[in-house]
């Protein structure tokens, strides 16, 4: 849309408003402009302190504790483990080791089971249902109990019985 005839020198826009506004008027408006652009710059920051609110609080949900190649540890599958064999060592009457060597044998250990997992994901090896359900069977044998024993065993001390299947799943892995 044309607002008026053009000049050699200026976008259309600009000499529409130069040939209709009064340059005493432009100067005002000018004025007036950098008046308010001065007022809010200098009024900006008295409002950002008025509404400036404390940071939010940062929470931690979860931590790396080591990586395998492209997998991670996380602080709290560490933790997880360590409570468990605190747990066992307390049942079976074992002196407790102090806690960042339990940590670090158990940080360690769940290292070197990643590797054998995944050395074994890469060769192809699989651990099919049955042998898996064969060595949940000698485990409760060994244990003088039939599979609905092993797995009340493994629920009242606090481990889902899914959990440990696959973590049998894993032992299997490794042993191979």
């Amino acid at each position: 849309m044309r607002y008026g005839p053009r000049e050699p020198n200026r976008p259309d826009a600009l000499a529409w408003l130069w040939r209709r506004v009064n340059a005493s008027a432009l100067r005002r408006l000018i004025a007036h402009c950098v008046i308010a652009l001065a007022a809010s710059a200098t009024a900006l920051p008295f409002c950002a302190i008025a509404q400036q609110k404390p940071p939010p609080k940062i929470v931690v949900l979860d931590r790396i504790a080591a990586v395998v190649n492209d997998e991670v540890i996380t602080r709290n599958e560490l933790e997880e483990r360590v409570k468990l064999a605190i747990r066992q060592l307390r049942d079976q009457g074992t002196p407790m080791p102090p806690r960042d060597a339990l940590e670090r044998q158990l940080l360690e250990r769940m290292v070197t089971d990643r590797v054998q997992l995944q050395f074994a994901k890469e060769t192809g090896l699989r651990v099919d249902d049955t042998e898996l359900d064969r060595a949940l069977a000698r485990i409760a044998t060994e244990n003088k109990l039939d599979l609905q024993g092993l797995r009340s065993a493994v629920e009242k001390d606090g481990i889902p019985f899914e959990k440990f299947r696959e973590d049998i799943r894993d032992a299997v892995y490794a042993s191979l």
